[in-house]
């Protein structure tokens, strides 16, 4: 993990992805991601159904529901896709 400022915005680096740090703040106070456990719940998902719908596990995709872990760009992809959103944002990313 580390931190580069560019275009005036420092950015967090993990695991490739690059987030705006008022994101890696989220990931340090570890605050429920709001936006995508109302998205889950918007399907009547589970958690298992939504994990399985974008084939993680379900320790995995609590992981991202509580910022414990940055899903990889193609997770953002899946994730948009299962959900019917155009941005990562929509869902708290």
């Amino acid at each position: 993990m580390s931190t580069v400022l560019a275009d005036d915005k420092m950015y967090l680096f993990i695991h490739g992805a690059a987030l705006p740090l008022d994101f890696g703040e989220h990931i340090m106070h570890r605050k429920a991601n709001r936006k995508l456990i109302a998205a889950r719940k918007a399907q009547c998902w589970s958690l298992e159904e939504a994990a399985n719908a974008i084939g993680v596990s379900t320790q995995t995709y609590f992981r991202w529901e509580h910022y414990l872990q940055v899903p990889h760009p193609s997770s953002l992809r899946l994730l948009c896709a299962a959900f019917g959103v155009s941005s990562p944002k929509e869902l708290g990313f």
